[in-house]
């Protein structure tokens, strides 16, 4: 087994490089030959409470491609929770492949890797994805905030009552709700 070196220092556009370019926490992947799951989860910043993102299924290019958009989107999250007002950090996953790879085994193994991360993460349904396909992972795993996304469960309530109220009291819009 090779040893690191704590010392030494970190290489530009290696992994460790561009999680501390982003100034990220965490890196986790998941790989499930079963499957086919290749999922990978950025975790950004969790300083206010536990990272809230969404999922991306994309047939990318390459493992790199993937790793630079789950760092670059994990950031965006940190900032959209942060300037909403939320005690919420940012995170988000990228799986790699197919969208026909969406099975019932795929997508429960997928919420099973977001229940093994401890609260840590939470997800939220893609634009893109339907109640029986996010429903499987939100049977599988708590951590996923709704079924569907037209579906506005309690947690999704408060947050976006959170942002409003945020929003006015700064007095740049007024929402009703």
């Amino acid at each position: 087994m090779l040893g690191i070196n704590a010392g030494e220092k970190v290489k530009e556009g290696s992994i460790y490089g561009q999680l501390a370019s982003y100034g990220h926490e965490q890196l986790v992947i998941c790989y499930d030959e079963p499957t086919g799951l290749k999922a990978i989860i950025g975790i950004h910043n969790t300083v206010l409470g536990p990272a809230l993102g969404g999922c991306r299924l994309w047939n990318y290019a390459s493992e790199a491609e993937a790793i630079t958009d789950v760092l670059r989107l994990s950031r965006g999250m940190t900032f959209k929770a942060a300037i909403s007002g939320l005690n919420l950090g940012g995170g988000k996953a990228v799986l790699i492949g197919d969208p026909q790879l969406k099975t019932e085994a795929y997508l429960r193994r997928y919420g099973n890797f977001i229940e093994s991360l401890g609260g840590k993460y939470m997800d939220q349904c893609h634009k893109d994805w339907v109640y029986h396909q996010t429903g499987k992972i939100y049977d599988t795993c708590f951590e996923v905030l709704t079924k569907s996304a037209s579906e506005k469960t309690p947690a999704q309530q408060i947050a976006i009552k959170m942002a409003q109220e945020r929003i006015m009291t700064v007095g740049k819009v007024k929402l009703s709700y």
